[in-house]
């Protein structure tokens, strides 16, 4: 039997919308992630943005100690989701594991630094466990280069997918994500969905309702006009993220 989650606490740290009042916006995403199986917990951060001080900041108000993470996963290599990565080492404290889809040139840089920071980075090519009921996808292709999405399966529910840009697209994400959990359904997905246009937003929308979605939370790279898009098909199963938007995900009891 697969193991699942117990339940999984996602807050989002970095982003170019706010959620709550207080906090820093930056361009960029960066997720923090709790992944709880029984008492036994999982620290993951999702990409690390651009901005470490607002990082910082961030995780100060949102309670997070950046020194309790074990895991990085690194949707992709662009600088507004990886450029802070040597600063967030320096922070770190500690041994961390990165993921990431492919290790960019110059490797010798990056390997460099996982050793002077005593990390580990493991290249992605295929589905990848982090942590049990954790995974990455593995690199899929986009126009430069590749990107992972990280897919958490909590017990009860269908699974949550956690999303940098969508460079890809859409489909081919969940057209991935059905390959490995063969599940053409999932509960929720959060991230940047790379849509401009309220036509994207529109088309985007009708390819989240035919998995059955109950939330979208829609972050970095998801314009106004696509978010109008997303709303005329997905009405309240649509939420607007932003720095500071905090979900808990585990099954419901039923009474």
């Amino acid at each position: 039997m697969k193991e699942m989650l117990s339940k999984a606490l996602v807050k989002v740290l970095i982003d170019n919308r706010s959620y709550l009042k207080g906090l820093k916006t930056s361009w960029g995403l960066s997720i923090y992630i709790e992944a709880y199986k029984g008492e036994e917990v999982c620290k993951i951060i999702f990409d690390v943005g651009a901005n470490i001080e607002a990082l910082k900041f961030n995780a100060q108000k949102l309670d997070i100690n950046l020194k309790g993470v074990s895991k990085i996963v690194i949707s992709h290599w662009h600088y507004d989701h990886a450029s802070a990565l040597e600063e967030y080492l320096k922070e770190a404290g500690g041994e961390v594991t990165v993921y990431a889809p492919i290790i960019p040139e110059p490797r010798r840089y990056y390997e460099g630094l996982m050793s002077k920071y005593k990390c580990k980075i493991v290249e992605c090519k295929e589905p990848t466990e982090v942590f049990s009921g954790v995974l990455v996808t593995g690199g899929i292709s986009m126009i430069s280069g590749f990107e992972q999405a990280l897919l958490l399966e909590v017990e009860g529910l269908k699974p949550i997918i956690i999303v940098g840009c969508t460079h890809p697209g859409i489909s081919i994400v969940l057209d991935k994500v059905k390959r490995i959990t063969n599940s053409k359904e999932i509960h929720a997905i959060i991230g940047g969905l790379h849509i401009i246009s309220e036509e994207e937003g529109l088309e985007a929308g009708k390819i989240l309702a035919n998995t059955g979605v109950e939330k979208v939370i829609a972050c970095h790279c998801t314009s106004t006009a696509a978010l109008r898009g997303l709303r005329r098909i997905l009405g309240d199963k649509l939420v607007i993220g932003g720095v500071g938007y905090t979900e808990e995900f585990k099954k419901v009891k039923s009474a």
